[in-house]
């Protein structure tokens, strides 16, 4: 997870910092006004970063909490060879 981040409606920066309050800065500006484009980048990589901003904010956070860091793979990496058959 990242631990700062900045977010950007347009060509305006709107919010900067934790991502829990960049999210809901950018949930705010995207309810207030859908037309510009909404951008989050990482402070330290500079990589774009992605909220879920659907629902209330308190669902924003939620989702937020709940994510895994991205340095960590979802499954156990699999080492070369046959898969097993089930035995």
């Amino acid at each position: 997870m990242t631990t700062s981040c900045t977010a950007f409606a347009g060509f305006k920066r709107i919010a900067s910092g934790p991502p829990e309050q960049v999210a809901l800065a950018a949930k705010a500006a995207l309810d207030a006004n859908a037309a510009h484009p909404l951008l989050v980048f990482d402070d330290v990589s500079g990589k774009l970063v992605d909220f879920d901003l659907r629902g209330t904010p308190a669902e924003v956070l939620a989702r937020l909490a709940s994510k895994p860091p991205p340095d960590q793979p979802a499954e156990p990496a699999r080492g070369p060879g046959r898969p097993r058959l089930g035995w």
